[in-house]
């Protein structure tokens, strides 16, 4: 198997309960910028691919997703860049540090993201969370 770019995990929490990751009711993530919806399957993690051309990316994370009481934060994820040539079939493979803080909201108005707790700064695998969502 081809090593690949990793991507940032982010396991989603209801602050109730900081036990048992779950994720809110009609959770949808959108890159910004880019036509494509994030798929979330039944999971409480999710992989979200970051822009190795620059150093952040913006998401939108929606809950109540196409209902009258929707809400959408844009939060911007900010990083470094490491970027390794591995051989001509490959070319290239992209890690990332992140800053500290590791994002920042970017909408103002009704959040509903309470915090995003950092567990590792370097994405270098997808073997677990990167970071926390707490709702």
């Amino acid at each position: 198997m081809s090593p690949t770019t990793p991507r940032l995990i982010l396991k989603t929490f209801n602050h109730a309960d900081l036990t048992n990751p779950t994720r809110p009711s009609n959770f949808l993530i959108k890159p910004v910028g880019i036509e494509m919806d994030l798929p979330i399957n039944n999971r409480d993690s999710v992989l979200l691919p970051l822009r190795n051309d620059q150093s952040f990316t913006d998401f939108e994370f929606i809950i109540n997703y196409e209902e009258s009481d929707e809400n959408i934060d844009t939060l911007r994820f900010n990083y470094r860049v490491d970027d390794k040539y591995l051989n001509r079939s490959c070319g290239f493979i992209s890690t990332f540090i992140l800053n500290n803080p590791p994002y920042e909201i970017i909408n103002s108005g009704q959040n509903w993201i309470m915090e995003i707790k950092t567990l590792k700064d370097s994405i270098i695998d997808e073997q677990s969370a990167h970071l926390h969502l707490i709702f």
